[in-house]
């Protein structure tokens, strides 16, 4: 019979073994992705290499300047990302650190608690990956966001309102609900990028949203308490706070890009034929402010 210890061995040798394997799957560039374990075939026509050689050659000759990071200061759909990845990514922190501490308050034993939290984890990366599928299928963005954060709501309403006599099914029922939650992050950062559309703004963006996503574990780690143990009623309660403001963020954002589409499209139907061959002639150099850009909603 496998131990505790055991069984973390073979998982670690598991996963170094998965690592070498992934290491000589993986294509060592654009140019080289045949031979070895991915077959004879190669998996970009010549064409296809061309474009993404010549893409990369020329995305590199592009300089952040001072007037990208202005741009981005400015720009109001940049700082809804970064407040989206500060708030939705919140309620993830207590949970990731304490899952395992409030599946044990559930009376298993340390074996069945760790056991018992993966199940969770393996679900939730399944329903990410179909939900970001779909989002990409029907060029969708809002509503496939909000759809996370209100999974999440609802899971942490369940762990709050369950009473403490509940049964251990039951109780690890919303605990599965809350961590399988399909996450948005990856949506989030996916929609700043293709609405960002000058590269060195996109630089900057990327760095910014970055360091939202780790400060935000600042006030998270602060969420649980030790005088709140075991069930966190207190701290699910700020959790539903932070669910349910992430849910009308998602919404918020989607509308407002609405908003700018239809603002862009009313000020270039009104524009001379003059003003509308000046604005195309203009449209890589302002970037997502260009009339002509339309944003993913």
């Amino acid at each position: 019979m496998l131990t505790l210890g055991m069984l973390r061995f073979e998982l670690e040798r598991c996963g170094c073994c998965i690592s070498v394997i992934i290491w000589f799957y993986l294509p060592r560039n654009v140019a080289s992705t045949q031979g070895g374990l991915r077959g004879f075939t190669p998996r970009f026509t010549h064409r296809q290499v061309q474009i993404a050689v010549t893409r990369v050659i020329r995305d590199d000759q592009k300089r952040v300047t001072r007037a990208d990071f202005k741009d981005a200061a400015t720009d109001l759909g940049l700082w809804g990302h970064l407040l989206l990845a500060n708030v939705t990514l919140t309620p993830t922190s207590p949970l990731g650190t304490y899952l395992p501490t409030v599946i044990k308050s559930f009376h298993f034993n340390v074996f069945v608690s760790n056991a018992l939290t993966a199940p969770p984890y393996v679900l939730q990366c399944i329903i990410m990956v179909i939900v970001i599928w779909h989002s990409d299928k029907v060029r969708e963005r809002g509503f496939h966001g909000a759809f996370g954060s209100a999974w999440q709501l609802v899971g942490w309403i369940i762990l709050r309102a369950m009473p403490d006599k509940a049964s251990r099914g039951i109780k690890y029922f919303g605990a599965v609900v809350v961590a399988s939650w399909p996450s948005n992050h990856p949506l989030n950062i996916g929609w700043m990028s293709e609405n960002t559309a000058s590269i060195g703004k996109r630089t900057v963006a990327s760095g910014a949203v970055i360091f939202a996503a780790n400060i935000y574990a600042v006030w998270a780690s602060q969420i649980y308490q030790a005088d709140d143990a075991p069930y966190f009623k207190r701290g699910n309660s700020i959790n539903i706070a932070f669910a349910g403001f992430a849910t009308i963020l998602w919404m918020v954002q989607k509308y407002y890009y609405r908003h700018l589409n239809k603002k862009h499209e009313h000020a270039y139907a009104a524009s001379s034929e003059e003003e509308r061959l000046e604005e195309d002639s203009q449209t890589e150099k302002k970037g997502n402010r260009s009339l002509t850009f339309r944003y993913t909603t």
